[in-house]
């Protein structure tokens, strides 16, 4: 003989374990995500904190839980950049929707630098990823104003454009500074150089090699502007 099951209670039953699958699948993403998020602040801020200490008169670091962190750097004299931010932007790895949405639209842990020059540069400098994401109509509407610069070996890969396009020609011309654009490559996003405070302004992908990359590139754009040493006057 066959038991009669209630239809409505054996779909609610089955409706339990479906619910209670997805909630299992949403704490292993979230524990997971956690876990790795904070391996990857402590690697990432060891690195970062190893190359930025010895130019620093002052440092302090800013954890945001699991999302990154803000290395702040007090510079030392000889240094060419003031007020040094470094800030890690972390994906949100413990959210299920994020890494779903992810499969159509990907994003990317992201390293940012805000500094300011020992000189306000009396000029405005944008180098830029034409891949990248992250250009909104504003932008475009400043690039526009802005001219052409000739940097054969950047505008191959990148948006090289300047107000005033002989001031920053020793910028874009400079073999190492060239160097290490090309070799962060589709991981470089942006960077702005104005007279606003902060005066630079440089965001790439976060991975673990180019983290060095990103810190020196942005020291070397501060020697780069740097105002040359007036002489010493003598007198007779």
């Amino acid at each position: 003989m066959f038991e009669f099951v209630d239809p409505v209670e054996l779909f609610g039953t089955i409706g339990m374990f479906v619910v209670m699958g997805i909630m299992a699948v949403f704490v292993a993403v979230y524990v997971w995500g956690s876990k790795y998020n904070r391996i990857l602040i402590s690697r990432f801020g060891t690195i970062l904190k190893a190359e930025l200490s010895p130019k620093c008169e002052k440092s302090k670091q800013q954890i945001f839980r699991t999302s990154g962190f803000r290395l702040y750097c007090e510079t030392k004299r000889n240094i060419p950049l003031k007020k040094w931010e470094v800030v890690l932007f972390l994906l949100n790895r413990e959210n299920l929707i994020h890494h779903i949405i992810s499969k159509f639209r990907p994003h990317y842990d992201m390293l940012f630098t805000q500094a300011n020059l020992e000189a306000k540069p009396r000029f405005h400098l944008e180098i830029i990823n034409p891949t990248s994401k992250e250009i909104t109509k504003e932008d475009n509407l400043i690039l526009k104003e802005l001219k052409e610069v000739d940097a054969p070996q950047l505008r191959d890969k990148f948006i090289v454009k300047a107000s005033d396009v002989e001031r920053v020609e020793r910028l874009v011309k400079d073999e190492e500074f060239v160097k290490m654009i090309n070799k962060l490559g589709d991981d470089f996003v942006r960077m702005s150089i104005t007279d606003d405070t902060p005066n630079l302004l440089f965001a790439s992908r976060a991975k673990e090699s180019m983290l060095l990359t990103h810190v020196r590139l942005a020291e070397r754009v501060g020697y780069l502007v740097r105002p040359p040493k007036r002489k010493p006057k003598f007198t007779e």
